[in-house]
């Protein structure tokens, strides 16, 4: 949704973000590895880039970025059955590298589930 907001570079540091929060449980569900296919697929040619958590912010340089990628990686963290405390405890690292406050974080991460439920709505109008 937001993807096309980042630069190339940030595209690759995202993929590698994305990967990194599906795996924060230490098991990377069906449903997160779909939304990671379905992001690749949006960013064809883009190789995953490393990056520590202390040069995210010189990497999504701007709150436009920053917000982007974030939604985007807590869709990620959601997408099984909401968010667990381990994918908690990288969302809250990556909004801290982010220099996101916790008041942000929560409305951003209840902006997700309302965007879930709103799909889920969605699909039901949609079957037979």
């Amino acid at each position: 949704m937001f993807i096309q907001n980042l630069s190339g570079e940030q595209k690759a540091v995202f993929l590698y973000l994305a990967h990194e929060v599906a795996l924060a449980d230490g098991n990377i569900s069906g449903k997160e590895q779909q939304m990671m296919s379905t992001f690749c697929a949006q960013i064809p040619g883009v190789e995953p880039k490393k990056c520590s958590l202390c040069d995210l912010a010189e990497v999504f340089e701007s709150k436009r970025a920053r917000v982007s990628a974030f939604l985007e990686l807590a869709a990620i963290a959601q997408a099984e059955s909401g968010v667990n405390e381990e994918e908690r405890k990288f969302l809250d690292s990556l909004a801290s590298a982010f220099g996101l406050s916790n008041y942000e974080v929560n409305d951003m991460l209840s902006w997700v589930v309302r965007q879930f439920n709103l799909f889920n709505e969605a699909q039901a109008f949609m079957e037979d």
